[in-house]
């Protein structure tokens, strides 16, 4: 009656100190569940020995299960009885143990068996190896139910290996040094880059990323039910890091969504159920399940760009279409930031793709003969997933023909006196000369103007 009363004490102890400060933890069992453990006989092998009374002895690390599921589970209480068809209830773990007590063992349970059987292990080598780091760490903690010598800090020698087990202990070893540095079980997923921009590639959309999993030994799924219509993921196998491909059809131009990566693993703290007997007699148990739980997830944004197309058509003022025209595309009305030149082909068309959507500014660079250069800036809006036309019309360069006929005319008379008496001479000035018909050609040579001279 003493004995439950202190047990009862303990446990009232360790609630109130882990109710301060460790969150209660999803088991694997609903609280209050119950189930039967069974367990081996004693005389089964054992590789581990310890040093009593003068000689050497089995320390006995019997093998327990749940009957109706065949999982391993680890007795907590060493100095208490092995349950044979008992019944047990589960319980939360953090109505078990302190808070440090608590993290050790779950550190153990995360890198022992049956979450991890090292090379050259067999099942049941490493089910002791870590049976007995939990007898150790207990006992350092001054657990109730634990042997003094189980504690390898105060007896270091008390414990050994039989012959070709060494590693065995080794590893019971290595797994007590994890609980003392509280060493926890990252899981991780990460995409690099985690916000993607996909780039034009022929009629689609495309770009890369990685996906690196960190202790996700039960792979990871992705959420594609809100990707746009057409929009595809290849390279996921969903088992390994990996790279994948996003590839968008034109009609995805200037959406944006989300894809979401849930990764699950086997070394999961929701994994670990404490159990209490109904016979305070009994052993406490902890169960570590192997069920592949939700550890991680990630997300990465994709943005498709907002892209369009701008045709620009230059013509004659006779409908003619004009090869050679130079364009200048800017970003501003001032047209100091210029984004591209163009000039147009044998139809008269220039076609820009791939251009953001938004307002530009065309302004005519240089044209051909016998045409204007157009002075104007003009304006045009590139609309997502369309071809915007722009038709400009340039001028014939047009000019006058000033025909200019002249001759030397007799005006009058100049006198002069000689020896021989006055000399009357002709006087001539030069003159516009009326009358005269004038002919312009052009290079055919078809003609093109007539004109008779007025003057």
């Amino acid at each position: 009656m003493k004995r439950t009363l202190l047990k009862l004490l303990a446990l009232s102890l360790c609630l109130i100190t882990l109710f301060s400060f460790i969150p209660t933890q999803t088991a694997s069992a609903d609280s209050g569940d119950t189930v039967t453990i069974e367990s081996q006989t004693n005389s089964a092998f054992d590789y581990l020995e310890y040093y009593s009374n003068g000689k050497w002895k089995d320390l006995n690390t019997p093998k327990h299960w749940i009957e109706s599921t065949d999982q391993v589970c680890y007795c907590i209480e060493h100095t208490d009885g092995n349950p044979h068809g008992a019944t047990y209830t589960a319980t939360p773990p953090s109505s078990v143990f302190s808070t440090s007590t608590l993290q050790g063992l779950q550190t153990i349970l995360m890198y022992g068996y049956p979450c991890n059987t090292p090379d050259g292990f067999s099942e049941d080598e490493a089910r002791q190896a870590t049976a007995n780091a939990i007898r150790f760490w207990l006992s350092e903690n001054g657990e109730p139910g634990s042997y003094s010598f189980t504690n390898r800090k105060t007896h270091p020698n008390a414990i050994r290996a039989k012959t070709s087990y060494e590693h065995v202990l080794t590893w019971a070893d290595e797994l007590l040094q994890m609980a003392r540095d509280h060493k926890t079980l990252s899981h991780s997923i990460e995409f690099t880059p985690s916000a993607l921009t996909l780039t034009k590639s022929g009629s689609n959309f495309t770009g890369k990323t990685t996906v690196k999993l960190t202790n996700i030994n039960s792979g990871y799924t992705l959420d594609t039910s809100a990707l746009p219509s057409g929009v595809t993921v290849t390279g996921y196998t969903g088992t390994k890091s990996e790279q994948l491909t996003i590839t968008a059809p034109a009609s995805a131009a200037g959406k944006t969504f989300t894809i979401t990566a849930t990764g699950k693993d086997t070394r999961s703290l929701d994994n670990i159920t404490a159990y209490v007997p109904s016979n305070d007699s009994l052993q406490k148990i902890f169960l570590c399940a192997t069920t592949a739980q939700v550890v991680a997830t990630a997300s990465f944004g994709v943005n498709t760009p907002a892209l369009g197309a701008l045709k620009i058509k230059k013509v004659g003022d006779d409908s003619t279409p004009l090869a050679g025209v130079k364009f200048g595309i800017y970003k501003d009305a001032n047209c100091s930031q210029k984004v591209t030149e163009v000039t147009t082909g044998n139809d008269g068309t220039v076609t820009v793709s791939d251009l953001d959507a938004g307002t530009y500014y065309v302004k005519e660079l240089s044209t051909i003969r016998p045409y204007v250069v157009d002075g104007l800036v003009h304006s045009v809006i590139v609309v997502v997933s369309e071809t915007t036309t722009l038709e400009l019309e340039n001028e014939t360069a047009k000019g006058a023909i000033r025909v200019l006929k002249t001759a030397y005319v007799l005006t009058g008379t100049t006198a002069s006196n000689t020896e021989y008496g006055q000399l009357h001479s002709p006087k001539y000035e030069v003159k516009g000369l009326p009358g005269c018909v004038f002919e312009v050609k052009d290079s055919s040579p078809a003609t093109i103007w007539m004109r008779r001279s007025i003057r």
